[in-house]
């Protein structure tokens, strides 16, 4: 979040996790949130219409250039204004499988509109994340399986010793 915050000389910075099983964005790492917006948003749901969960269902980064026009639930409006944040935008993190995996999002602490340019090496940073995370959880879900294949083995060969 530190680099993304640098690359986009903005004053937050956060990344989230897809569940996609309960279509939840989870906070895992943030710099320059109040406490109180930080775990307000530690779970978003997808539906809502945080910039996050906006960008989650158009699949496309969305950008809040002004808080003041933002069209959001009064109560994350109120996390926004916690943290000084006057401004966002939301990138989706789109595995190279096409899956989105999570999202970052920066933040500034006055009105702003982050031009096309200044999104070049961020987006490199997106895919990275992106690709990182689902490697991540394809490791997790294989040591899961082969845990589960060796307690099973453990528990045939236990049966088959006993009914020797």
């Amino acid at each position: 979040v530190e680099v993304a915050r640098t690359l986009m000389r903005s004053d937050a910075a956060s990344i989230q996790e897809l569940d996609a099983a309960d279509s939840r964005l989870k906070l895992l790492a943030h710099t320059g949130f109040h406490p109180e917006s930080a775990a307000y948003w530690a779970y978003v749901d997808a539906d809502v219409g945080t910039s996050c969960g906006r960008a989650l269902t158009a699949r496309k980064r969305v950008v809040v250039p002004d808080m003041d026009q933002f069209d959001a639930d009064a109560h994350d409006i109120a996390a926004y204004r916690k943290s000084g944040i006057m401004s966002v935008q939301s990138t989706p993190l789109v595995a190279s499988s096409g899956h989105i995996v999570g999202m970052m999002s920066t933040h500034w602490n006055h009105a702003h509109a982050p031009s096309a340019e200044s999104y070049r090496f961020f987006d490199v940073l997106v895919r990275l994340a992106a690709d990182f995370m689902e490697r991540a959880r394809a490791r997790t879900a294989l040591c899961d399986s082969e845990a589960r294949y060796r307690s099973l083995f453990e528990t045939t060969r236990r049966g088959c010793i006993e009914n020797d």
